[in-house]
């Protein structure tokens, strides 16, 4: 396994030189030093070091907090900052940036060693999350179907856009909003299903941005923490208003034929009637 690679950004040279020998003989390897902020910006981009070790403190117009933001932004490298003493105000200036640890100087070394390791264990952590909420974000915005998440309030949480297309809004217009107000009045009693934990698959009516309503397949599956503390509610929604059309125009054509053949028995009836009547009357005998 390579050893981590580490840049150290200190404008002391003594004490840049301690970090390297430090961090040497506890098994990293030092790929180089920086004494200036823009100069650590430059040989992070470079470099693509594993972890940045800052110095708070840097004699120059940009100091480390403000480097350690870009870099992180930039390149998404993790950095913990190095510190002699800092005042409360630079401490929490500090956190907005979200380093992964803090290391007062003179350094302990087994503190380094722990904090650096469990610094670049948790960022390899995040990035796979990042990564995987990045597929399952491709994965839902190139569904087919409309997908939605709304809270305990049925507020809408998350909608993809094609269920915002569907419906004729736009993501932002339809975000934060109540679901009900786009479920038709009388298909609005499902609702109480998910809200009792019950996963469903109903056909709704959903109302669209031009007041038009259309029938759509619901598959909806409740959110629940612990043993039954409603959160919320996933759902994937399938147009099927076409199907719908075509099941109407079905039922309409199996009304008429029903009239065509009941007026053919009807027909038939009569002219079996008829021949019936005739055949009595041509059978007819004169007794007298």
């Amino acid at each position: 396994m390579q050893p981590a690679k580490i840049l150290i950004v200190e404008d002391e040279a003594i004490t840049a030189m301690n970090i390297r020998n430090t961090l040497e003989n506890i098994g990293f390897e030092v790929v180089s030093t920086a004494s200036r902020g823009k100069e650590a910006i430059q040989k992070a981009e470079e470099l693509n070091p594993d972890l940045i070790l800052m110095d708070i403190v840097l004699k120059d117009e940009m100091d480390g907090i403000e480097a350690a933001d870009i870099i992180q932004t930039l390149f998404n490298i993790p950095v913990i900052y190095l510190t002699a003493y800092s005042d409360d105000a630079t401490y929490e200036r500090a956190k907005l940036t979200r380093p992964y640890g803090f290391l007062t100087k003179p350094m302990n070394q087994e503190l380094v060693k722990v904090t650096i390791d469990t610094a670049i264990y948790k960022h390899n952590l995040d990035k796979e999350l990042e990564e995987s909420e990045e597929r399952y974000r491709l994965i839902l915005e190139n569904a087919s179907s409309g997908v939605f998440f709304t809270d305990s309030d049925n507020k809408i949480k998350y909608l993809n856009q094609n269920f915002a297309e569907i419906l004729g809004y736009t993501f932002h217009e339809m975000l934060n909003t109540d679901i009900n107000q786009f479920i038709d009045m009388h298909s609005q009693k499902f609702l109480k299903d998910w809200r009792k934990g019950n996963s469903r698959v109903n056909e709704f009516k959903l109302i669209r941005n031009d007041g038009s309503t259309f029938w759509t397949l619901i598959s909806a599956s409740p959110v629940i923490k612990g043993e039954n503390e409603y959160m919320g509610t996933i759902g994937v929604i399938t147009d099927i208003n076409a199907r719908k059309a075509v099941e109407k125009a079905l039922v309409q054509q199996g009304q008429k034929s029903e009239i065509i053949l009941f007026k053919m028995i009807e027909m038939i009836n009569g002219l079996v009637k008829k021949a019936e009547t005739d055949e009595l009357s041509e059978n007819k005998f004169d007794y007298t």
